[in-house]
């Protein structure tokens, strides 16, 4: 196949914003002659349509693992649009490993991109731009030519890159290109700079402003019109209803791991038939990741590796996981599992679940509303012991509206006591869901009780059988309920009529004896006992 060729069916693909397929034959035409234009053309393709993150902006990330990961995958594009190195010994390194593989045009492109970027000004990154330009030459390549007259205009400082051997040479030269190829360029050009964007860029903008919608709705569209499905999900979820749960269940069964890379190295993903809403995987609100468990054997270290913690709320910890917070993580709301807080101060969080063996003197929250204990539901005097040593000596403390202790909803008269033992807290709650030993199977009934005497029960539905527990009853018994305002017995999964009526049939059995003025609401219909 000729170039002209190659190029009249890259710009068909242009039209058809068929992005990869217009890479494809850009590399057919190169491949079938050379020449520096078809090298911008790429690299534009790349930066604007395929995503690649300019390479000075990022270079300070350290990316190896991943570029290595990608390098065993022989997957091309990830390796030229994966963040260069922060060290400049490092990025040397991999245009070392890069010159040893076979020619191509995206490792042109992203050799080009790297020497023009100059993010590394120092004796060591002259030499890495040398080498890259030498292996340029070597392969016979026009654009070690361009690039040498780019690097002698900038500045005499620079002019020793190309010291060596590289001057002594005759620079390879293209011969121009015909009116046809110069026309169908022009035209893959005009097509791929159509609202030129930098995808990346705005990606960034959702990682430093995470609650802002506006940001995810502007990517929205621009991937949208780029043919990326993540533009429809972003939407999906910004607008969510009903009837979009169908579609967006699709989406995630199709693209959700790939949308996940960045983070999962580091987070309990699901497996190729699992769910990817279920407890222990990610979960995407807004079209992000936003729910997320650490594999175990992580450090904190890991915050800094991408962007991609930014729009994390939930976060559960695992095992003996040391937290330090990162910038990275700027819309955690919900701090599970935690043991050991380090020395960095956590910002203000809504909720905050730590096992009351961790070592007390190092959670260095700045404030937390709602605080969950992880303890055995009969060890009351640990749990005890962590709340009082918070009171005495945690500032933050004094800033938690609600406690989650481990229990059940027998545990009415030790609401009480945490209530009279702790006047700030505002409502006491009582589940296993917070136990060490049940943290992944909650209990099927909370039992919470607030500062104006409101007791409420709440149905979750998560136990063994199902059924809401013989116990009702007990829990409800006159004794208990006495001094208090008002009983709700909610359901946060609805129940079948059956176990309404084995509820209602609870109460019947109380129902003599209940305590005068203590009125009752019952799945949302109001009375009085």
């Amino acid at each position: 196949m000729t170039r002209v060729e190659a190029l009249e069916r890259a710009a068909v693909a242009a039209g058809r914003h068929e992005w990869s397929a217009v890479l494809q034959w850009l590399t057919e035409a190169w491949t079938a002659q050379k020449h520096p234009e078809l090298v911008e053309l790429a690299w534009a393709l790349v930066s604007h349509r395929l995503s690649a993150e300019p390479i000075a902006a990022a270079k300070e990330r350290d990316t190896e693992d991943a570029w290595h990961a990608a390098k065993e995958q022989n997957e091309v594009l990830r390796l030229v649009s994966t963040p260069w190195p922060r060290l400049t010994g490092d990025a040397r390194a991999r245009v070392a490993a890069i010159v040893e593989g076979e020619p191509g045009l995206l490792w042109t492109a992203a050799l080009a991109a790297l020497i023009r970027a100059d993010p590394y000004r120092s004796n060591q990154g002259y030499l890495m731009m040398r080498l890259a330009l030498r292996w340029l030459v070597k392969e016979g390549d026009p654009m070690a030519a361009r690039l040498v007259e780019e690097l002698r205009a900038a500045g005499p400082e620079l002019v020793r890159i190309d010291l060596g051997a590289l001057s002594r040479r005759e620079l390879p030269r293209a011969a121009a290109l015909s009116d046809r190829e110069k026309a169908l360029v022009e035209q893959v050009r005009s097509a791929t700079a159509t609202r030129a964007v930098d995808v990346a860029a705005l990606f960034r903008e959702v990682y430093e402003h995470p609650r802002d919608d506006g940001r995810r709705a502007v990517l929205a569209d621009v991937l949208t019109e780029l043919g990326d499905p993540r533009g429809e999900f972003i939407a999906l979820q910004l607008s969510p209803h009903p009837r979009h749960a169908r579609r967006v269940n699709e989406l995630l069964r199709a693209h959700g791991a790939e949308w996940l890379k960045p983070l999962s190295p580091f987070i309990v993903v699901p497996s190729r038939g699992g769910s990817i809403f279920t407890a222990d995987v990610p979960t995407f609100s807004r079209g992000f990741p936003s729910n997320a468990r650490l594999l175990e054997g992580q450090s904190a270290e890991i915050f800094g590796r991408t962007e991609a913690w930014s729009t994390i709320e939930r976060l559960k910890l695992g095992g003996a996981f040391a937290f330090e917070f990162h910038p990275h993580l700027r819309a955690l709301d919900v701090l599970l599992g935690v043991r050991d807080g380090g020395t960095t101060l956590i910002p203000p969080l809504e909720r905050a679940v730590i096992f009351v063996d961790a070592p007390l003197a190092r959670l260095p929250f700045q404030a937390v509303r709602e605080l969950g204990l992880v303890a055995g539901w009969n060890d009351r005097a640990r749990v005890e012991e962590a709340l009082d040593f918070f009171s005495a000596r945690a500032a933050w403390f004094s800033t938690v509206e609600r406690l989650q202790v481990p229990g059940t909803g027998r545990d009415l008269a030790f609401a009480r006591s945490l209530l009279q033992r702790f006047p700030g807290v505002q409502q006491v709650s009582c589940s296993l869901e917070v136990t060490g030993g049940n943290v992944s199977f909650p209990s099927n009934w909370e039992l919470s009780l607030s500062r104006a005497r409101v007791m409420t029960l709440t149905w979750h539905g998560r136990n063994w059988s199902g059924d809401p527990p013989a116990a009702v009853s007990t829990w409800l018994a006159p004794s208990h309920v006495a001094g208090l305002e008002q009983v709700i017995v909610d359901q946060a999964l609805k129940l079948t009529p059956a176990q309404r009526g084995s509820v209602e049939a609870a109460l019947r059995e109380v129902a003599d004896d209940w305590p005068e003025g203590v009125a009752l609401t019952l799945f949302g219909e109001d009375g009085r006992a």
